[in-house]
C-alpha cells in the first residue's frame, strides 16, 4: 500500500518507508470480510528543483522538453515533468537526496548543466560534482539548460 499523488508530499509505502530504491514495504494481508484501521500515513513535504531551457545563442525557450530528475544512473527512484512555452519546468515532491537532471529532446539529452549525452540513459555521464543536494520543503531554483543550436534544431525540426 502507498500513497501518490499528494501535491508537494513524499509518496510513502506503508509503514513510512519513502517509495522508491531501498526497504520494501511490509504486506498486509486481509481476509475478504476483515476492515483493518490504524493504518496511518505521515507525509512529509518534498522539496522542489526548477529552471529554464533556452537557445544559448538566441534565449529562445525550448517548450515541451522532457526533463528527469533522478538520484542516479539506473535509478529506481525518478520523477518526470516538461517545460512548458516559456521553457520553465518545476518538478515537487523529491525526497531527501542527490539527484541529477537531464533534458530530454528528440535529438539530443543534456544532463545539467550542459553536459551532452546521446545515448539516453545508457552512455550518460553523471559527475558527482553535478548531482544536486535536496533537503525536504526547500526550493532549489535556478537549474536552467543553455543549450547550443537549438533553436534552429526547433524551428527545422527534427531528422
Amino acid at each position: 500500500m502507498h500513497t501518490e499523488g499528494a501535491t508537494g508530499l513524499i509518496n510513502l509505502s506503508y509503514p513510512d518507508i519513502p517509495f522508491g530504491p531501498g526497504p520494501q514495504p511490509s504486506a498486509i494481508v486481509l481476509a475478504s470480510d476483515e476492515n483493518r484501521t490504524g493504518l496511518d500515513f505521515s507525509l512529509s513535504a518534498g522539496g522542489s528543483i526548477s529552471g529554464r531551457i533556452h537557445d544559448l545563442d538566441t534565449d529562445a525557450p525550448v517548450a515541451d522538453a522532457k526533463v528527469h530528475i533522478f538520484s542516479g544512473f539506473q535509478s529506481e527512484w525518478g520523477n518526470a515533468t516538461w517545460s512548458d512555452a516559456q521553457g520553465r519546468y518545476r518538478t515537487s515532491a523529491v525526497p531527501p537526496g542527490n539527484y541529477y537532471v537531464v533534458v530530454e529532446l528528440p535529438q539530443s539529452n543534456w544532463v545539467w548543466p550542459a553536459v551532452a549525452c546521446d545515448d539516453w540513459p545508457w552512455a550518460c555521464t553523471f559527475p558527482p560534482q553535478d548531482a544536486i543536494a535536496v533537503d525536504a520543503a526547500v526550493d532549489y531554483p535556478g537549474f536552467d539548460f543553455a543549450l547550443p543550436g537549438i533553436d534552429l534544431i526547433m524551428r527545422n525540426g527534427f531528422d
